[in-house]
């Protein structure tokens, strides 16, 4: 018999933060649930420790494989997961002891629903849960993908299996989960909001969100907010500002501030040129403001770096002093 859950972990040399996590999940008070288990080619013994909670606990399921990114490990699980409903979890972070049972409990309210968003905390060392006013909100996504949607993390959604076996993780080492859940509000004419935290993020650093901007981060994040900004202008629909002036201007204005921050000069050509390459794919996109529209045309046009500075470098800047909005 299927379970109501599947829970995707994607595991890479987290064995400090490992037990946490796999002991929230075996904390649920609903206990239809399966954990898909991916070992991403750790090295520090993680490995071993999901072998071991599947030794003990037949729902968790364990798949070794060589190191293929955090999308990779997370697409691996896609592909056997059977639940009704699947949960991202990161291997560094928490479950609330209570969030399969109020998703569940979301999901029989609302059974037209295919995605059920809700809150997070977050923390160093110990999660504290705050309460909050409860209760849930169904939200009409058939004209509009609100801005609020761009505050959510991925993980602080629960998909029905019907939508998530449609959609997966792009190989970007930066950014593939914000595509993935704008592909997943894309797709969706309704979603529900539950107001409660039932997801804990765990602050540390060296994770790879917060690590510093490298070659290879900046060239991903390029591609994967280009491709973003398709992705929300081909779903038809009105884009709240949140996204479009707020995330677009992530690769419109963001990214070039990124790549003068690179020392070598040959890397900065190179990125400088595939950023040009990716303006070109956007510059005519409606989600746009049209002052992002007007510096990406221009820049692509001219293929200028000293132009770059002037429209888009040099306002990012001065809003990060304050002194341009």
């Amino acid at each position: 018999m299927k379970p109501i859950f599947s829970i995707v972990v994607p595991v890479y040399n987290v064995a400090k933060y490992l037990c946490a996590c796999l002991d929230s999940v075996l904390a649920q008070t609903c206990r239809d649930w399966e954990a898909v288990c991916v070992d991403d080619g750790s090295t520090d013994g993680s490995g071993a420790m999901l072998d071991e909670y599947a030794a003990r606990d037949a729902r968790f399921r364990v798949i070794h494989q060589d190191n293929k990114g955090v999308g990779g490990a997370r697409n691996a699980a896609l592909e056997v997961a059977c639940g009704e409903w699947i949960v991202f979890a990161d291997a560094d972070d928490l479950l609330r002891e209570s969030a399969l049972s109020d998703i569940a409990g979301t999901a029989q309210a609302h059974p037209e629903a295919r995605q059920i968003f809700f809150e997070k905390c977050e923390f160093g060392e110990r999660a504290e849960y705050e309460e909050l006013s409860g209760g849930s909100e169904a939200v009409d996504l058939a004209r509009e993908i609100p801005s609020r949607f761009a505050d959510y993390s991925f993980c602080q959604c629960a998909y029905r299996r019907d939508l998530a076996e449609k959609l997966r993780f792009r190989p970007y080492v930066v950014g593939e989960d914000l595509l993935f859940l704008c592909e997943a509000l894309a797709r969706e004419k309704k979603c529900i909001v539950l107001r409660r935290q039932e997801y804990a993020n765990r602050i540390r650093p060296g994770s790879a969100s917060r690590s510093a901007a490298s070659f290879r981060k900046i060239w991903d994040l390029t591609d994967c907010l280009a491709d973003m900004m398709n992705v929300l202008d081909g779903s038809g629909k009105k884009i709240g500002a949140a996204f479009s002036r707020g995330r677009g201007n992530g690769l419109i204005e963001g990214v070039p501030s990124d790549i003068m921050s690179i020392g070598g000069a040959n890397e900065r050509k190179a990125l400088l040129s595939h950023w040009f390459d990716a303006l070109g794919k956007v510059r005519g996109l409606g989600v746009l403001s049209p002052w992002q529209r007007l510096a990406a045309r221009a820049v692509f046009a001219t293929r200028s770096a000293t132009l770059a500075r002037f429209l888009c470098v040099l306002p990012h800047r001065l809003k990060g002093m304050g002194l341009h909005r």
